[in-house]
């Protein structure tokens, strides 16, 4: 199914949100960060901070990781999240977005709609990457995963 027929089906936006394990956990980050909760000066959630942020989006945190972007899996999340706008990172705090990631998924204008619009788009920006490593600013994996 493309990007198009997607957006033109609201019932078929909220039916890949709600099935997509990437989202799911983009809304947990979402949930986590609230009106604000501190990171590093990267952008990312302090270490420690990890066990909560991986238990709000489901991820198991592996004992011997220091650093989130030592977690697959949590890296994915949140660099996804953040360009799809569920999360806010600016003066060092991460912040839900207005709607709190929440809005509704049926609209191509909530996060999702524009998530899920971006199709090949972010599927180019999830590929880059730097110096072997996911880029901190594009998301880390393709939009297929969902």
């Amino acid at each position: 199914m493309d990007s198009a027929t997607v957006l033109d089906d609201p019932d078929a936006i909220a039916r890949a949100a709600e099935s997509c394990l990437l989202f799911t956990r983009m809304r947990g980050l979402a949930a986590w960060a609230g009106a604000g909760q501190p990171v590093t000066p990267a952008g990312a959630p302090r270490p420690a901070d990890l066990a909560a942020v991986c238990a709000a989006a489901g991820i198991a945190l592996p004992p011997t990781s220091r650093r989130a972007i030592d977690i697959r899996d949590l890296q994915q999340a949140w660099t996804a999240a953040r360009a799809a706008d569920l999360l806010v990172v600016e003066g060092g705090r991460a912040r839900a977005a207005d709607d709190g990631g929440l809005a509704d998924p049926a609209t191509a204008s909530s996060p999702v709609g524009t998530y899920w619009g971006a199709g090949p788009q972010c599927s180019t920006r999830c590929a880059s990457t730097r110096r072997g490593r996911a880029s901190r600013t594009a998301p880390a994996m393709p939009v297929s995963r969902c």
